[in-house]
């Protein structure tokens, strides 16, 4: 199998010198920053009432439809998404209306609240440099799990991408919130597992706090549960079918890492745990023919996001 390429110094966040060590966080003051947060773009009231209607079954087409047009943002937004690669319609979708009937109304949630995720990601990275290899780690996972997703034939693909572009949103949050404390962090996870230093530093774990930031934004529970549980699926009783999705996140977060790592598709293959073949229901080599085409879907995503 080929080299995936991907530059591995991109991805680094650089440690602060000679900084004294901060005072330890605890979690009273994570919340307060998450409560803090909720402090939405202008649009949101827009694209909330948008999202309710979507989700409401007795709800018509036309009044979705009437309350995406009701903002250019939005409306503009998901004529974008629903042209790109990940819905891949053979003409171009000129209107919102055909756009919804063509997706559906569970797509055009899920199409909502990527504009919604999009929102949350911007107010939280800015044009911070340091914080953009976070978000492209995220990118990474996220083309990795939807061509996952894809190849098994999930009808779930575009909630699986959006799993993944928000899997580490955790970690975005204290990076850009608490930069001294996460800098703090790295440098104990030299001396201990990662997690016990983020407990010591933060007074919890960046999933945990990444998983109350969407429930703050009112994500549907599956997205905060994959950013809880996908340093670890196994660890949760899931029933199987969340735990195949959740399990899929995990995979692909590790793909991201070994291409970002420069590794071949042998060596990243050692580094999936063995039962991920057995909850996905997949082989080696499909592992390896996915991990292969991760660098064409990793630029796809990231020009989409442009």
């Amino acid at each position: 199998m080929g080299q995936t390429k991907v530059r591995p110094e991109a991805f680094a966040v650089p440690l602060t010198q000679g900084i004294a060590k901060p005072a330890a966080l605890d979690a009273r003051q994570i919340e307060q920053t998450i409560a803090r947060l909720q402090s939405l773009p202008a649009f949101y009231p827009a694209l909330q009432k948008a999202l309710r209607l979507a989700q409401d079954p007795d709800a018509g087409n036309s009044q979705l439809q009437q309350a995406i047009h009701a903002d250019q943002a939005i409306a503009a937004r998901v004529l974008q998404l629903a042209n790109s690669a990940y819905f891949g319609f053979y003409s171009r979708v000129q209107t919102v209306s055909l756009a919804v009937s063509l997706i559906g109304r569970e797509r055009t949630t899920t199409l909502l609240l990527r504009l919604m995720a999009g929102e949350l990601l911007t107010l939280l990275a800015g044009y911070k440099a340091a914080a953009g290899e976070i978000r492209r780690l995220s990118l990474a996972t996220s083309a990795a799990a939807h061509t996952l997703a894809d190849r098994m034939l999930r009808s779930d693909k575009e909630e699986i991408l959006l799993a993944g572009l928000l899997h580490n949103i955790g970690d975005l949050m204290m990076f850009t919130q608490f930069r001294e404390h996460y800098e703090e962090v790295l440098r104990l996870a030299e001396e201990m597992p990662r997690a016990e230093a983020e407990k010591a530093v933060f007074g919890m774990e960046s999933r945990v706090a990444g998983k109350r930031l969407l429930e703050a934004w009112n994500f549907p529970p599956f997205f905060p549960s994959v950013v809880e549980h996908h340093t670890d699926p196994w660890s949760a009783h899931f029933p199987t079918a969340p735990l195949a999705a959740i399990a899929l996140i995990h995979g692909a977060r590790q793909m991201a890492e070994a291409a970002i790592r420069g590794d071949d598709s042998a060596r990243m293959l050692l580094s999936l745990p063995p039962r991920l073949l057995s909850t996905l229901e997949v082989d080696r080599e499909f592992l390896a023919d996915v991990y292969d085409q991760l660098p064409e879907a990793i630029a796809r995503l990231s020009g989409e996001q442009d």
